[in-house]
Protein backbone atom coordinates (compact mmCIF):
# COMPACT_ATOMS: atom_id res chain seq x y z
CA UNK A 1 0.00 0.00 0.00
CA UNK A 2 1.07 3.20 -1.02
CA UNK A 3 0.65 5.03 2.38
CA UNK A 4 2.58 2.99 4.44
CA UNK A 5 5.74 3.23 1.60
CA UNK A 6 5.10 6.89 1.71
CA UNK A 7 5.00 6.13 5.55
CA UNK A 8 7.84 4.85 6.04
CA UNK A 9 10.14 6.72 4.00
CA UNK A 10 9.26 9.52 5.43
CA UNK A 11 9.86 8.36 8.60
CA UNK A 12 12.95 5.71 8.54
CA UNK A 13 14.76 7.50 5.41
CA UNK A 14 13.94 11.00 6.35
CA UNK A 15 13.27 11.45 9.85
CA UNK A 16 10.41 13.60 9.40
CA UNK A 17 7.28 13.02 12.36
CA UNK A 18 4.12 12.52 11.67
CA UNK A 19 3.04 14.98 14.53
CA UNK A 20 4.97 17.75 12.79
CA UNK A 21 3.24 19.91 9.89
CA UNK A 22 4.31 18.86 6.27
CA UNK A 23 3.76 21.45 4.03
CA UNK A 24 2.54 19.23 0.93
CA UNK A 25 2.32 21.51 -2.59
CA UNK A 26 -1.03 20.18 -4.31
CA UNK A 27 -1.57 21.33 -7.97
CA UNK A 28 -4.48 19.10 -7.80
CA UNK A 29 -3.06 16.65 -10.77
CA UNK A 30 -3.02 12.98 -10.69
CA UNK A 31 0.27 13.11 -8.54
CA UNK A 32 0.09 15.87 -6.05
CA UNK A 33 -3.94 14.52 -5.43
CA UNK A 34 -2.05 10.96 -5.11
CA UNK A 35 0.70 12.55 -2.83
CA UNK A 36 -1.60 14.31 -0.56
CA UNK A 37 -4.08 11.47 -0.51
CA UNK A 38 -1.72 8.69 0.85
CA UNK A 39 0.70 10.95 3.05
CA UNK A 40 -3.52 11.46 5.12
CA UNK A 41 -4.11 7.78 4.85
CA UNK A 42 -0.93 7.68 6.74
CA UNK A 43 -1.45 9.68 9.24
CA UNK A 44 0.85 12.44 8.85
CA UNK A 45 0.09 16.49 9.92
CA UNK A 46 -0.40 17.93 6.80
CA UNK A 47 -1.19 21.72 5.79
CA UNK A 48 -2.18 21.61 2.13
CA UNK A 49 -1.06 24.56 -0.23
CA UNK A 50 -2.06 25.70 -3.99
CA UNK A 51 -0.13 28.15 -5.74
CA UNK A 52 -2.17 29.37 -9.06
CA UNK A 53 -0.12 30.33 -11.84
CA UNK A 54 -2.95 32.48 -14.03
CA UNK A 55 -2.11 31.10 -16.89
CA UNK A 56 -5.37 29.81 -17.64
CA UNK A 57 -8.97 31.11 -17.60
CA UNK A 58 -9.57 28.03 -15.44
CA UNK A 59 -7.06 28.64 -12.82
CA UNK A 60 -8.92 30.12 -10.19
CA UNK A 61 -11.18 27.20 -10.55
CA UNK A 62 -7.85 24.79 -9.31
CA UNK A 63 -7.71 26.33 -6.22
CA UNK A 64 -11.09 26.13 -5.55
CA UNK A 65 -11.13 22.49 -6.39
CA UNK A 66 -7.79 21.60 -3.92
CA UNK A 67 -9.62 23.81 -1.49
CA UNK A 68 -12.20 21.42 -1.41
CA UNK A 69 -10.10 18.06 -1.22
CA UNK A 70 -8.49 19.72 1.57
CA UNK A 71 -11.81 20.63 3.52
CA UNK A 72 -13.05 16.56 2.83
CA UNK A 73 -9.99 15.80 4.51
CA UNK A 74 -10.42 18.09 7.22
CA UNK A 75 -6.74 19.80 6.43
CA UNK A 76 -5.75 23.56 6.54
CA UNK A 77 -5.40 24.82 2.64
CA UNK A 78 -3.13 28.14 1.89
CA UNK A 79 -3.36 29.91 -1.39
CA UNK A 80 -1.05 31.78 -3.20
CA UNK A 81 -1.21 33.64 -6.87
CA UNK A 82 1.11 35.12 -9.20
CA UNK A 83 0.83 36.47 -12.78
CA UNK A 84 3.09 34.26 -14.17
CA UNK A 85 3.84 35.77 -17.79
CA UNK A 86 4.28 38.64 -16.40
CA UNK A 87 6.96 37.74 -13.71
CA UNK A 88 8.59 35.89 -16.47
CA UNK A 89 8.66 38.92 -18.26
CA UNK A 90 10.10 41.32 -15.96
CA UNK A 91 12.80 38.52 -14.33
CA UNK A 92 13.17 37.45 -17.88
CA UNK A 93 12.95 33.76 -17.48
CA UNK A 94 10.94 31.02 -19.39
CA UNK A 95 7.32 30.50 -18.85
CA UNK A 96 8.81 27.53 -17.08
CA UNK A 97 11.32 28.79 -15.03
CA UNK A 98 9.18 31.21 -13.50
CA UNK A 99 6.72 28.98 -12.44
CA UNK A 100 9.02 27.03 -11.06
CA UNK A 101 10.62 30.27 -8.86
CA UNK A 102 7.60 31.78 -8.17
CA UNK A 103 6.04 28.29 -6.84
CA UNK A 104 8.87 27.00 -4.85
CA UNK A 105 9.26 30.81 -3.12
CA UNK A 106 5.54 30.70 -1.69
CA UNK A 107 5.84 27.26 -0.60
CA UNK A 108 8.97 27.90 1.35
CA UNK A 109 7.63 31.08 2.53
CA UNK A 110 4.25 29.32 3.71
CA UNK A 111 6.58 26.88 5.34
CA UNK A 112 8.37 28.82 7.72
CA UNK A 113 5.38 30.26 8.20
CA UNK A 114 3.43 27.80 9.69
CA UNK A 115 7.12 26.24 10.95
CA UNK A 116 6.95 23.05 8.92
CA UNK A 117 9.29 20.49 9.48
CA UNK A 118 9.33 19.86 5.43
CA UNK A 119 7.95 20.99 2.05
CA UNK A 120 6.56 17.93 0.50
CA UNK A 121 5.81 17.67 -3.74
CA UNK A 122 4.92 15.26 -6.03
CA UNK A 123 7.45 14.62 -8.55
CA UNK A 124 7.44 11.18 -9.90
CA UNK A 125 10.13 8.70 -11.58
CA UNK A 126 8.58 9.81 -15.20
CA UNK A 127 9.74 14.09 -14.03
CA UNK A 128 12.91 12.64 -12.94
CA UNK A 129 13.50 11.46 -16.53
CA UNK A 130 12.56 14.57 -18.05
CA UNK A 131 14.43 16.49 -15.88
CA UNK A 132 17.40 14.61 -16.86
CA UNK A 133 17.22 14.94 -20.37
CA UNK A 134 16.45 18.39 -19.94
CA UNK A 135 19.07 18.94 -18.18
CA UNK A 136 21.52 16.98 -20.82
CA UNK A 137 19.93 19.15 -23.60
CA UNK A 138 21.25 22.31 -21.86
CA UNK A 139 24.77 21.18 -21.54
CA UNK A 140 24.48 20.63 -17.47
CA UNK A 141 27.20 19.25 -15.20
CA UNK A 142 27.23 16.20 -13.18
CA UNK A 143 24.57 17.51 -10.69
CA UNK A 144 21.89 18.45 -13.20
CA UNK A 145 22.88 14.97 -15.13
CA UNK A 146 21.73 13.58 -11.10
CA UNK A 147 18.44 14.93 -11.13
CA UNK A 148 16.32 15.47 -8.52
CA UNK A 149 17.31 14.77 -5.06
CA UNK A 150 13.95 13.21 -2.81
CA UNK A 151 15.59 14.80 0.22
CA UNK A 152 17.48 18.15 -0.21
CA UNK A 153 18.85 20.03 2.62
CA UNK A 154 19.95 22.99 2.45
CA UNK A 155 18.27 23.81 -1.18
CA UNK A 156 17.77 27.19 -3.24
CA UNK A 157 14.82 28.18 -0.86
CA UNK A 158 16.34 27.41 2.55
CA UNK A 159 18.89 26.42 4.94
CA UNK A 160 16.33 24.87 7.55
CA UNK A 161 13.92 23.43 5.50
CA UNK A 162 14.25 20.32 3.40
CA UNK A 163 12.57 19.93 0.17
CA UNK A 164 11.21 15.80 0.31
CA UNK A 165 9.96 14.38 -2.89
CA UNK A 166 8.87 10.88 -1.89
CA UNK A 167 7.25 9.77 -5.11
CA UNK A 168 10.21 9.95 -6.92
CA UNK A 169 10.77 6.31 -7.37
CA UNK A 170 6.93 5.80 -8.69
CA UNK A 171 6.09 6.05 -11.76
CA UNK A 172 3.36 8.01 -13.27
CA UNK A 173 1.13 4.96 -14.21
CA UNK A 174 1.29 3.37 -11.13
CA UNK A 175 0.00 6.98 -9.74
CA UNK A 176 -2.92 7.22 -12.09
CA UNK A 177 -3.61 3.56 -11.66
CA UNK A 178 -3.74 4.81 -7.43
CA UNK A 179 -6.34 7.72 -8.42
CA UNK A 180 -8.36 5.03 -10.11
CA UNK A 181 -8.60 2.71 -7.50
CA UNK A 182 -8.82 5.37 -4.68
CA UNK A 183 -11.64 7.41 -6.98
CA UNK A 184 -9.56 10.51 -6.61
CA UNK A 185 -10.62 12.66 -9.43
CA UNK A 186 -6.96 14.73 -10.70
CA UNK A 187 -7.75 18.00 -12.13
CA UNK A 188 -6.75 17.62 -15.94
CA UNK A 189 -4.38 20.70 -17.14
CA UNK A 190 -4.48 20.84 -20.66
CA UNK A 191 -1.29 22.91 -20.77
CA UNK A 192 0.08 19.31 -20.41
CA UNK A 193 -0.07 18.50 -23.76
CA UNK A 194 0.98 21.52 -25.33
CA UNK A 195 4.28 20.91 -26.29
CA UNK A 196 5.06 24.78 -26.96
CA UNK A 197 6.21 24.35 -23.24
CA UNK A 198 10.26 21.73 -23.26
CA UNK A 199 9.38 19.63 -20.88
CA UNK A 200 5.73 19.30 -22.39
CA UNK A 201 7.71 18.27 -25.82
CA UNK A 202 10.12 16.06 -24.44
CA UNK A 203 7.63 13.80 -22.75
CA UNK A 204 5.14 13.88 -25.76
CA UNK A 205 7.97 14.03 -28.26
CA UNK A 206 11.61 12.89 -27.28
CA UNK A 207 11.07 10.29 -25.17
CA UNK A 208 8.37 8.16 -27.08
CA UNK A 209 11.62 8.07 -30.16
CA UNK A 210 14.21 7.01 -27.33
CA UNK A 211 11.99 4.17 -26.30
CA UNK A 212 11.88 3.26 -29.97
CA UNK A 213 15.84 2.63 -29.52
CA UNK A 214 15.55 1.19 -26.09
CA UNK A 215 12.49 -0.13 -24.50
CA UNK A 216 13.55 0.77 -21.18
CA UNK A 217 15.32 4.36 -21.56
CA UNK A 218 13.45 5.44 -18.95
CA UNK A 219 14.59 3.33 -16.61
CA UNK A 220 18.11 3.37 -17.33
CA UNK A 221 18.05 7.12 -17.22
CA UNK A 222 16.38 6.77 -13.66
CA UNK A 223 19.49 4.20 -12.75
CA UNK A 224 21.95 6.64 -14.66
CA UNK A 225 20.88 9.56 -12.25
CA UNK A 226 21.23 6.83 -9.32
CA UNK A 227 24.68 6.39 -9.97
CA UNK A 228 25.34 10.20 -10.63
CA UNK A 229 24.01 11.56 -7.37
CA UNK A 230 25.76 9.16 -5.11
CA UNK A 231 29.44 10.04 -7.61
CA UNK A 232 28.46 13.31 -6.54
CA UNK A 233 28.71 13.03 -2.73
CA UNK A 234 32.22 11.81 -3.25
CA UNK A 235 33.34 14.63 -5.54
CA UNK A 236 31.54 17.07 -2.75
CA UNK A 237 33.77 15.93 -0.51
CA UNK A 238 36.74 16.96 -2.92
CA UNK A 239 35.00 20.20 -3.11
CA UNK A 240 34.80 20.70 0.63
CA UNK A 241 38.81 20.67 0.53
CA UNK A 242 38.87 22.97 -2.42
CA UNK A 243 36.95 24.94 -1.26
CA UNK A 244 38.56 25.87 2.06
CA UNK A 245 42.19 26.20 0.36
CA UNK A 246 41.31 28.54 -2.53
CA UNK A 247 38.64 30.94 -0.72
CA UNK A 248 39.80 34.08 0.85
CA UNK A 249 36.43 35.68 1.79
CA UNK A 250 33.02 35.16 1.67
CA UNK A 251 30.13 37.49 2.09
CA UNK A 252 26.26 36.90 0.93
CA UNK A 253 27.02 39.37 -2.04
CA UNK A 254 30.57 38.38 -3.46
CA UNK A 255 33.36 35.56 -2.93
CA UNK A 256 36.99 36.21 -3.22
CA UNK A 257 39.11 33.33 -4.06
CA UNK A 258 43.23 33.23 -4.01
CA UNK A 259 43.83 32.89 -7.64
CA UNK A 260 47.16 31.36 -6.91
CA UNK A 261 45.73 28.64 -5.44
CA UNK A 262 42.86 28.36 -7.44
CA UNK A 263 45.02 28.02 -10.82
CA UNK A 264 47.13 25.32 -9.07
CA UNK A 265 44.07 22.36 -8.98
CA UNK A 266 43.26 20.76 -12.06
CA UNK A 267 40.83 21.74 -14.58
CA UNK A 268 38.03 19.21 -12.79
CA UNK A 269 38.34 20.95 -9.44
CA UNK A 270 38.94 24.76 -10.83
CA UNK A 271 35.68 23.81 -12.55
CA UNK A 272 33.60 22.57 -9.54
CA UNK A 273 34.55 25.82 -7.48
CA UNK A 274 33.32 27.99 -10.13
CA UNK A 275 29.97 25.74 -10.45
CA UNK A 276 29.61 26.50 -6.45
CA UNK A 277 30.36 29.89 -6.60
CA UNK A 278 27.62 30.39 -9.23
CA UNK A 279 25.39 28.57 -7.29
CA UNK A 280 25.99 30.22 -3.94
CA UNK A 281 25.80 33.54 -5.05
CA UNK A 282 22.83 32.78 -7.49
CA UNK A 283 20.65 29.83 -6.23
CA UNK A 284 17.84 30.28 -7.86
CA UNK A 285 20.30 29.91 -11.97
CA UNK A 286 20.24 25.76 -13.09
CA UNK A 287 21.38 24.16 -15.61
CA UNK A 288 25.03 26.63 -15.63
CA UNK A 289 26.10 26.72 -19.63
CA UNK A 290 29.63 24.73 -20.24
CA UNK A 291 30.71 27.89 -22.14
CA UNK A 292 29.98 30.12 -18.90
CA UNK A 293 31.92 27.96 -16.81
CA UNK A 294 34.95 28.16 -19.36
CA UNK A 295 34.98 31.82 -19.78
CA UNK A 296 34.98 32.10 -15.57
CA UNK A 297 38.07 29.29 -15.81
CA UNK A 298 39.91 31.57 -18.41
CA UNK A 299 39.24 34.71 -16.12
CA UNK A 300 41.21 33.48 -13.33
CA UNK A 301 43.73 32.12 -15.93
CA UNK A 302 44.11 35.19 -17.17
CA UNK A 303 42.29 37.86 -15.57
Amino acid sequence: MLPDVLGELLVVKFGLVKKKPLLVGVSGGPDSLCLLDALHKAGFLITVAHFDHMLRPTSSQDAQKVAAEAGQRGLAFIVGQEDISLFSSQMKLSIEEAARVARYHFLFEKAAAIQAQAVVVGHNADDQVETILMHFIRGAGLDGLGGMHSYSLPNPWSKEIPLVRPLLGVWRSEIEEYCRTEKLTPIEDETNNQTKYFRNKLRHELIPELAAYNPQIKQRLVNMGEVLRQDAVLIAETLAIAWKECVKTEDPKWIIFNRTMVNTKNLAVRRMLLRQVMNQLAPDLRDLDYQVVERGIQFIQEP
